[in-house]
């Protein structure tokens, strides 16, 4: 059930990312360096939550084989 919940998180910060972009850019529509900065301070987070999502659920995956394959009998 962890990775199910991690992947859920993933796509709620996903949402929540594109909305605050969306509406960010919409209260700046000429000045394009404000956009990008914008732009730079929504993905890139979101990338890293991605990234470190991305690991928990590999860490995870690799802890269950490690305990039901190493396990001593």
């Amino acid at each position: 059930m962890e990775i199910q919940q991690a992947i859920i998180v993933i796509m709620l910060t996903a949402v929540i990312c594109i909305f605050v972009g969306i509406i960010t850019t919409s209260r700046f529509p000429e000045d394009t360096t404000m956009r990008v900065m914008i732009l730079g301070f929504v993905v890139i987070p979101w990338v890293l939550i991605v990234t470190v999502s991305d690991l928990y659920i590999e860490i995870s995956k690799l802890r269950t084989d490690m305990n039901t394959h190493m396990a001593c009998t």
